[in-house]
């Protein structure tokens, strides 16, 4: 084989492999991002844009689920994500990304602090899904003569993927169906420390599970 041929045969199996590459779209998932503070506030997108850029998020949320950023957009149209507090109680409700399908949720507990020594009286939350909505509830004890701060702080991210691509994930194991209408699906529940991260769905999978994913989509 010739030098000719040899060239042929490598420029044709370069075609023949980028031709079964999937051309997965350009914004396939879209973010909505929940932050949780010792004010008993919810901050959503608008307001962690405060502190980072919008390229810095999704590059960090992209880079956590493995993809090129070219597949990830902020849902920064969302309805601002609400917060309300009864007592010790406080209730955040963070709305799935409109337009597409929900595929999956994270939460990372940055602190979680109890007034009291008491195991009894530690500091709880409690994070699950809905069918329309992520769910966060916290109970902050109020300090007793003596004690000290009581409080929770920390981030929920849902992600959701164009429906028409949602079945070819769910089947990858990136995607879960959202809880029927009336149910609730826990994934993350503390009193006190520790409270490691959790994940509803593996969206974290997503680049490792669909390796076309990690080059840029067309016309990026």
């Amino acid at each position: 084989m010739n030098r000719f041929h040899v060239q042929l045969f490598a420029t044709l199996a370069f075609i023949s492999v980028n031709a079964m590459a999937k051309d997965y779209p350009k914004d396939l998932f879209s973010v909505s991002e929940l932050k949780f503070d010792a004010y008993r506030q919810a901050c959503g997108l608008d307001c962690l844009l405060r502190d980072r850029n919008a390229q810095t998020i999704v590059a960090s949320i992209a880079g956590s689920m493995g993809v090129h950023p070219g597949y990830v957009k902020l849902a920064l149209e969302i309805a601002y994500p609400s917060s309300e507090v009864r007592g010790e109680e406080t209730r955040y409700h963070l709305p799935f990304p409109p337009g597409y399908a929900y595929c999956s949720a994270k939460a990372h507990i940055v602190s979680l602090m109890s007034a009291s020594d008491d195991p009894d009286r530690g500091s709880v939350v409690d994070i699950g899904i809905t069918n329309d909505h992520l769910g966060v509830y916290t109970w902050t004890g109020k300090p007793r003569p003596g004690e000290g701060q009581s409080s929770v702080e920390g981030y929920a991210v849902v992600t959701g993927i164009k429906p028409a691509y949602f079945e070819e994930f769910k089947r990858k194991g990136v995607c879960r169906d959202a809880p029927r209408t009336g149910e609730v699906r826990e994934f993350l529940k503390c009193r006190g420390n520790p409270c490691p991260p959790a994940e509803d769905g593996s969206g974290t999978s997503a680049g490792s599970s669909s390796p076309d994913l990690q080059r840029p989509p067309s016309g990026f």
